[in-house]
């Protein structure tokens, strides 16, 4: 059996004012609407399996979507204006978004969590994503600026133990163990 494609598009029902994402087969045929945005949706992505699908919109809220059954399982709220832009981390645990209040956000996508505020931009974030291998996050906003973010924790972990050698090595004050923290 081959698997069905899903297109996505936001659609407007004139009927009961309200925002929706429109799942629809290849073929056009309409699977489901899925309703909940009080505002204009900026921005549609689906985690790397597929399995779940985020929504951001300009009424300063993420939605996360099951799919296929379209049930919304979470609402992320800390963003002070418009959602503008979504990516998912390639092992799709952590959620990226920018908004037009300057700021990116990181979101645990099991539990709706925001790990971290990024601040660097001084204008609204109109894009985002993160690198094939997870390693970086690149944003680009309206300050004309595109900025990259290092997730290498590898190479922070060889950075932090280069900077702390020297105390490593001579504050003797510390554990045999505690010294050698970083030699694994």
């Amino acid at each position: 059996m081959r698997a069905r494609a899903i297109a996505l598009k936001a659609c407007f029902d004139n009927l009961h004012l309200q925002i929706l994402i429109c799942l629809q087969l290849a073929d056009g045929t309409l699977i489901k609407n899925l309703s909940g945005h009080g505002s204009a949706i900026a921005h549609l992505n689906f985690s790397p399996n597929g399995k779940i699908l985020a929504s951001a919109s300009w009424d300063n809220t993420i939605k996360i979507w099951q799919l296929p059954e379209g049930k919304l399982l979470n609402t992320l709220i800390e963003h002070k204006n418009g959602v503008t832009s979504l990516s998912f981390h390639p092992d799709g645990q952590i959620l990226a978004s920018g908004s037009a209040d300057s700021t990116i956000k990181l979101w645990n996508t099991k539990d709706g969590t925001a790990i971290k505020t990024l601040l660097g931009h001084s204008g609204k974030i109109n894009s985002l994503s993160f690198s094939p291998d997870g390693k970086m996050l690149v944003t680009g906003g309206e300050d004309a600026g595109v900025t990259l973010w290092d997730f290498d924790l590898d190479d922070l972990i060889k950075q932090g133990c280069a900077r702390l050698e020297n105390y490593l090595e001579n504050n003797y004050n510390l554990k045999a163990g505690d010294r050698a923290i970083c030699n694994s």
